[in-house]
């Protein structure tokens, strides 16, 4: 449980950091970013919390880089 609500805070987290940089943001970074909060949150419905904490450290490390 305590994972599933750490995913759902990172994808609104997420979310709206992408919306409030903006165009600030490379296209790329964007973009993949973007695809990892859909497949986590397409993981989570699925319930596969080791792929939930992975793409989580994953999405975590590309935002400090941007």
């Amino acid at each position: 449980v305590d994972t599933k609500n750490q995913a759902d805070s990172m994808v609104y987290q997420t979310e709206k950091q992408i919306t409030e940089l903006g165009e600030k943001i490379p296209a790329d970074i964007k973009t993949k970013v973007e695809e990892q909060v859909a497949e986590l949150m397409m993981r989570d419905r699925q319930g596969a919390l080791k792929m939930v904490r992975a793409i989580r450290a994953t999405s975590t490390r590309e935002l400090v880089v941007a």
